[in-house]
Protein backbone atom coordinates (compact mmCIF):
# COMPACT_ATOMS: atom_id res chain seq x y z
CA UNK A 1 0.00 0.00 0.00
CA UNK A 2 1.24 3.11 -0.86
CA UNK A 3 2.10 6.37 1.71
CA UNK A 4 -0.76 8.84 1.66
CA UNK A 5 -1.06 11.89 3.23
CA UNK A 6 -3.16 15.12 4.54
CA UNK A 7 -1.28 18.59 5.58
CA UNK A 8 -4.60 20.55 5.17
CA UNK A 9 -4.94 19.96 8.92
CA UNK A 10 -1.97 21.72 9.80
CA UNK A 11 -2.44 25.33 10.83
CA UNK A 12 -1.12 27.69 7.58
CA UNK A 13 -0.07 24.60 5.71
CA UNK A 14 0.94 25.78 2.85
CA UNK A 15 3.68 28.02 4.55
CA UNK A 16 4.80 25.23 6.56
CA UNK A 17 4.81 22.66 4.46
CA UNK A 18 6.18 23.83 0.94
CA UNK A 19 8.69 25.81 -0.49
CA UNK A 20 7.99 27.91 -3.87
CA UNK A 21 10.50 29.32 -5.93
CA UNK A 22 9.68 31.55 -9.46
CA UNK A 23 12.34 29.87 -11.08
CA UNK A 24 11.97 26.74 -12.45
CA UNK A 25 14.78 23.95 -10.89
CA UNK A 26 17.69 22.24 -13.40
CA UNK A 27 16.46 19.28 -14.58
CA UNK A 28 18.72 17.12 -12.23
CA UNK A 29 16.34 18.56 -9.54
CA UNK A 30 13.10 17.85 -10.81
CA UNK A 31 11.18 14.84 -9.80
CA UNK A 32 8.49 13.07 -11.06
CA UNK A 33 7.41 11.78 -7.82
CA UNK A 34 5.42 14.16 -5.11
CA UNK A 35 8.53 15.09 -2.90
CA UNK A 36 10.02 16.38 -5.70
CA UNK A 37 10.11 20.00 -7.70
CA UNK A 38 6.56 20.24 -9.22
CA UNK A 39 4.31 23.08 -10.91
CA UNK A 40 2.03 24.55 -8.23
CA UNK A 41 -1.00 23.42 -9.64
CA UNK A 42 -2.81 26.48 -8.17
CA UNK A 43 -0.49 29.17 -10.12
CA UNK A 44 1.64 27.39 -13.03
CA UNK A 45 3.68 30.15 -13.17
CA UNK A 46 5.48 28.92 -10.04
CA UNK A 47 7.61 25.51 -8.79
CA UNK A 48 6.91 23.91 -5.03
CA UNK A 49 7.95 21.06 -3.62
CA UNK A 50 7.61 19.83 0.23
CA UNK A 51 10.17 21.12 3.29
CA UNK A 52 12.62 18.43 3.95
CA UNK A 53 11.29 18.19 7.85
CA UNK A 54 7.95 17.58 6.53
CA UNK A 55 8.77 15.01 4.13
CA UNK A 56 10.48 13.75 6.86
CA UNK A 57 8.01 13.96 9.37
CA UNK A 58 5.54 12.37 6.53
CA UNK A 59 8.14 8.96 6.46
CA UNK A 60 8.37 9.07 10.17
CA UNK A 61 4.72 8.19 10.74
CA UNK A 62 5.21 4.75 8.83
CA UNK A 63 8.35 4.25 11.17
CA UNK A 64 6.78 4.88 14.41
CA UNK A 65 3.19 3.41 13.79
CA UNK A 66 1.12 7.04 14.44
CA UNK A 67 -1.03 8.13 11.78
CA UNK A 68 -1.69 11.65 12.66
CA UNK A 69 0.02 14.49 15.08
CA UNK A 70 -2.38 15.78 17.27
CA UNK A 71 -2.10 18.11 20.48
CA UNK A 72 -2.96 14.71 22.16
CA UNK A 73 -0.23 12.05 21.03
CA UNK A 74 2.79 14.73 20.45
CA UNK A 75 4.48 13.63 23.34
CA UNK A 76 4.37 10.10 22.16
CA UNK A 77 5.16 10.95 18.64
CA UNK A 78 8.55 12.53 19.96
CA UNK A 79 9.76 10.11 21.97
CA UNK A 80 8.94 7.18 19.50
CA UNK A 81 10.63 9.50 16.85
CA UNK A 82 13.69 10.09 19.43
CA UNK A 83 14.04 6.69 20.05
CA UNK A 84 13.62 5.90 16.48
CA UNK A 85 16.61 8.37 15.96
CA UNK A 86 18.51 7.59 18.43
CA UNK A 87 19.27 3.96 17.36
CA UNK A 88 18.87 4.27 13.28
CA UNK A 89 20.09 8.12 12.93
CA UNK A 90 18.44 11.01 12.15
CA UNK A 91 15.66 10.90 9.88
CA UNK A 92 17.30 14.67 8.40
CA UNK A 93 20.38 16.06 7.13
CA UNK A 94 21.32 19.60 6.88
CA UNK A 95 24.71 20.66 5.25
CA UNK A 96 25.89 16.74 5.79
CA UNK A 97 25.12 16.67 9.46
CA UNK A 98 22.53 14.94 11.53
CA UNK A 99 19.86 17.30 11.93
CA UNK A 100 17.03 15.56 14.59
CA UNK A 101 13.38 15.48 14.55
CA UNK A 102 12.43 18.34 17.24
CA UNK A 103 9.25 19.02 19.25
CA UNK A 104 9.11 22.44 17.46
CA UNK A 105 8.62 20.74 14.32
CA UNK A 106 5.83 18.45 15.47
CA UNK A 107 4.29 21.27 17.19
CA UNK A 108 4.27 23.43 14.01
CA UNK A 109 2.80 20.13 12.05
CA UNK A 110 0.31 19.15 14.44
CA UNK A 111 -2.61 17.99 12.32
CA UNK A 112 -0.48 16.17 9.61
CA UNK A 113 -2.26 12.41 8.80
CA UNK A 114 -1.20 9.44 6.93
CA UNK A 115 -2.89 6.12 6.14
CA UNK A 116 -0.69 4.35 8.31
CA UNK A 117 -2.46 2.52 11.23
CA UNK A 118 -1.45 3.44 14.47
CA UNK A 119 -0.40 1.24 17.35
CA UNK A 120 -0.32 1.94 20.99
CA UNK A 121 3.06 3.06 23.09
CA UNK A 122 2.77 -0.69 24.45
CA UNK A 123 3.21 -2.36 20.70
CA UNK A 124 5.47 -0.52 19.07
CA UNK A 125 7.96 -0.28 22.29
CA UNK A 126 7.24 -3.83 22.83
CA UNK A 127 7.12 -5.69 19.61
CA UNK A 128 7.90 -3.14 16.61
CA UNK A 129 10.88 -1.45 18.25
CA UNK A 130 12.71 -4.40 19.09
CA UNK A 131 11.81 -6.39 15.62
CA UNK A 132 12.94 -3.65 14.04
CA UNK A 133 16.06 -3.40 16.19
CA UNK A 134 16.80 -7.78 15.56
CA UNK A 135 16.26 -7.52 11.60
CA UNK A 136 19.25 -4.34 11.64
CA UNK A 137 21.21 -6.67 13.82
CA UNK A 138 20.71 -9.47 11.60
CA UNK A 139 21.40 -7.83 8.58
CA UNK A 140 24.74 -6.63 9.80
CA UNK A 141 25.56 -9.97 10.76
CA UNK A 142 25.14 -10.99 7.55
CA UNK A 143 27.31 -7.86 5.98
CA UNK A 144 29.89 -8.99 8.37
CA UNK A 145 30.40 -12.52 7.18
CA UNK A 146 30.37 -10.63 3.44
Amino acid sequence: MALEWDLTGIEDFEEECYEFSDKPPKTEERAFFRSGWHQDPENTERWMRLKPVTEALIWATLFVDIGEITGDNMDSVHARIHAYESIFGSFLNEDGEPRYISMMDLICHEGLSTNVTTKTDAEWFGTRLPETMKTLVEQEARNDRS
